[in-house]
């Protein structure tokens, strides 16, 4: 069941905010250099995203993959609700520079954990110790 909940949060906030009347297909044809914060943003998000998932148990090519799918969700959203109808959610259109810097944060978040695998001669998981409720003292 819990695999099955972030598509289905990310269908209902997308549904939610849809307005009827805008329905079209946007692209953006936004440059890499004209954002470089909101690029900097997906980057450094697409990254961590990796980096959580594959911290919670999942095996590092799923991490990549989820943390890859939410970035794609998010710019399929932003093709279709326009910025006009819906500030907060909306966006001027399907980016592929941010899909570009997305998978270029999960490939750097694959690097690091390479390197540092390598660095230090250890596995992922004997770089953190497990969390066990039973270990905090009240």
């Amino acid at each position: 069941m819990k695999k099955f909940l972030i598509p289905i949060i990310l269908i209902l906030i997308t549904t939610t905010f849809l307005p009827a009347q805008d329905m079209k297909w946007r692209w953006s044809n936004s440059a890499f250099n004209v954002t470089p914060e909101a690029n900097l943003t997906h980057l450094i998000g697409s990254a961590f995203l990796a980096d959580y998932f594959e911290s919670r148990g999942l095996v590092w090519w799923q991490a990549d993959l989820a943390a890859f799918g939410m970035g794609l969700a998010w710019e399929i959203k932003d093709g279709f609700v326009p910025y006009e109808s819906v500030p907060v959610f909306g966006a001027e259109g399907f980016s592929k520079m941010d899909i570009a810097v997305d998978l270029a944060g999960v490939l750097l978040n694959r690097a690091i954990n390479i390197t540092l695998e390598k660095a230090f001669k250890m596995d992922r998981k004997d770089r953190r110790e497990p969390r066990d409720p039973g270990d905090y003292y009240y």
